[in-house]
């Protein structure tokens, strides 16, 4: 991590900060030398009329017409415009002949004013140019600064001042040196920050990498300190949040492989003790038949319980997929009931009001059905000997609600929260359960949320126990031609009755009238 990305992010800003101190530097040079050049020329305009004013004097002036002699005034006041400004002044006939120098009155600077400098400065009325090359290259150069000058409103002639480029050097040259070392103590300053600051940074990804190794040799008790509420934070806490989901996950894992390891070792030890038992003799002749029974049983759990491993492992890799249609529920809890009308004769169980009204549902028929078949099968087995199973279907607002209930020992509230956990088993004796998986439960609840409903349930100890499905409620227009023949066949609320505890030899009967 040091070497990745603690080691870009200082780079990246190193290289930001220079940047941006070239950028500030390049500014500051702009504008300073802009705002001194201003000023510099502000000082040639307010010279230019001192000097305009001395020359147009009435008594001491230059008569350019004339070309007298200058006074010796007029000669004195451009030398202290001189010695005040530091500005050179030279006053030109229309010509462009220099007539005085501020410096010398014999001026050696120059005797003749450019031609294309006198037709700008007697056009626009001013002349103005900064030789800032010249004064870079050669450590020269001027401020220049020209104005016509008007006797009697006729172009009499011309002032010219200069003043050196130097001085804006000077000042830049200075400017440079305190902007480098501020800019020096700052950018050590910004790296001892950003040091510690990018390490503080990066402590968390670094402590998130190592957890993450941690995870790849399988210990998922690493986790991330959380500190703020930024997006590393975020991040923390998404990854701590990412390794309870795999321990609990991995916990699922152990818990399922030794779950399924269980399930496969009692059955199978079972049968091979059994078949060792009938070949050594140990079992006698005439008790074969009835550990080849028992024998069998355990061969037909088995396969339930490969075929429930099967349906998981389809129902968690999404090969299920739910078709959703429109039918009475009561047709498929009648299609169920005859599936298992011989446990239920076998037991003589009762279903007490079993009123068979229409009530229509949009579902997937083929998983309702196993959900169905799932929570009817569970009810019988912890359903006692002549004991009443009801099954009652409800609507409202746009669920229907599905509940079996049968009496029994019922379920604590402490194992409710479990009940439909893989392999999670109430009855841990198998006492009344002996041919159960403790799967069918986590199959009906996954299918009933696959179909857009929810499986849940409610119990109290010593009394009963109750399984609803909540499924989406479906329309009734589409069956009415099918509700119309079955009431013209006659009112099944005469034939639904399950038969009572004295009449158990008629429970196919009752059966077979009600799905007839």
């Amino acid at each position: 991590m040091r070497d990745g990305l603690f080691k870009r992010y200082v780079t990246t800003f190193a290289v930001t900060l220079i940047v941006c101190t070239l950028l500030l530097c390049i500014a500051l040079l702009y504008f300073s030398a802009t705002n001194f050049s201003q000023e510099k020329l502000q000082v040639l305009i307010n010279t230019a009329g001192r000097a305009v004013a001395i020359v147009n004097d009435k008594e001491e002036g230059i008569d350019f017409e004339k070309e007298e002699e200058i006074s010796q005034k007029v000669i004195d006041d451009i030398k202290v415009i001189y010695e005040t400004t530091g500005a050179t002044v030279y006053i030109a006939n229309t010509k462009g002949h220099v007539v005085l120098c501020s410096e010398d009155p014999n001026c050696v600077h120059t005797s003749e004013i450019s031609p294309s400098i006198i037709s700008v400065t007697a056009r626009r009325g001013s002349y103005y140019k900064a030789d800032y090359l010249e004064g870079f290259f050669l450590s020269k150069g001027n401020y220049t600064y020209g104005v016509a000058v008007y006797q009697h409103e006729i172009l009499a002639g011309f002032i010219f001042l200069e003043l050196p480029i130097s001085p804006l050097f000077s000042y830049l040259s200075d400017m440079l040196v305190t902007f480098f070392v501020s800019a020096i103590l700052m950018f050590a300053a910004s790296m001892i920050i950003i040091f510690f600051a990018t390490r503080r940074l990066i402590a968390p990804l670094r402590e998130i990498s190592g957890a993450a190794r941690s995870f790849g040799s399988g210990d998922f008790e690493a986790r991330v300190k959380v500190v703020g509420n930024d997006e590393i934070a975020r991040l923390a806490l998404s990854f701590n949040s990412m390794a309870d989901s795999l321990t609990e996950f991995e916990n699922t894992r152990r818990t399922f492989v030794a779950n399924v390891s269980h399930e496969l070792r009692t059955p199978m030890t079972t049968i091979g003790g059994y078949i060792d038992g009938i070949l050594d003799n140990t079992i006698p002749h005439d008790q074969e038949d009835h550990y080849l029974s028992i024998a069998s049983d355990e061969v037909k759990r088995l396969s339930r319980l490969t075929s429930s491993l099967l349906d998981i492992t389809r129902i968690e890799e999404g090969a299920y997929t739910a078709k959703l249609t429109n039918f009475d529920v009561w047709e498929v809890i009648i299609s169920v009931l005859a599936n298992i009308e011989s446990r239920i004769d076998e037991k003589k169980i009762v279903i007490p009001n079993l009123d068979a009204k229409s009530h229509y549902v949009l579902s997937d028929r083929d998983m309702l059905f196993q959900i169905i078949y799932n929570l009817i099968d569970n009810a019988i087995k912890f359903t006692p000997e002549q004991g009443a199973l009801s099954i009652n279907v409800s609507q409202k607002y746009n669920r229907t609600y599905i509940a079996v209930r049968n009496p029994g020992a019922g379920i604590k509230k402490s194992e409710l929260g479990r009940i439909f956990e893989r392999f999670y088993k109430i009855d841990k004796s198998r006492g009344l359960d002996r041919t159960g998986t403790g799967l069918g439960l986590y199959i009906a609840k996954t299918l009933a949320q696959k179909i857009g409903g929810d499986l849940v349930a409610d119990s109290v100890v010593g009394e009963y126990a109750e399984f609803t499905v909540i499924v989406k409620t479906g329309a009734y227009e589409k069956n009415k031609a099918k509700d119309q023949k079955t009431r013209e066949n006659g009112d099944k609320s005469q034939i639904k009755k399950a038969p009572d505890e004295n009449n158990g030899s008629n429970n196919k009967s009752w059966l077979k009238k009600l799905i007839k």
